[in-house]
């Protein structure tokens, strides 16, 4: 789209109803989230999965995420204990 067709096309909108408006705003709401995005091709991800720092910081987010886990279950249990103490 060319800027001059953009810009005819703002102030075209200008002259709409705020009804008018809003079923402009969504119908290219629906356009855009409705484009697709190109599929990546592995060529194009290999070289991250390769890269040193991608593979220790993934293990780095797997064992935090399993700890706050396991420290989240733990604190679960130690309040229904608490729980069925009273």
């Amino acid at each position: 789209m060319t800027s001059e067709l953009l810009k005819d096309l703002m102030q075209q909108s200008k002259s709409l109803t705020v009804s008018e408006k809003m079923k402009l705003i969504i119908y290219l709401a629906r356009t855009v989230s409705q484009e697709k995005k190109p599929a990546r091709k592995w060529t194009d991800i290999r070289s991250v999965l390769h890269n040193p720092d991608y593979i220790t910081d993934t293990q780095e987010w797997v064992l935090r995420t399993r700890s706050e886990e396991d420290e989240h279950l733990e604190q679960k249990m130690i309040g229904k204990i608490a729980m069925n103490e009273n």
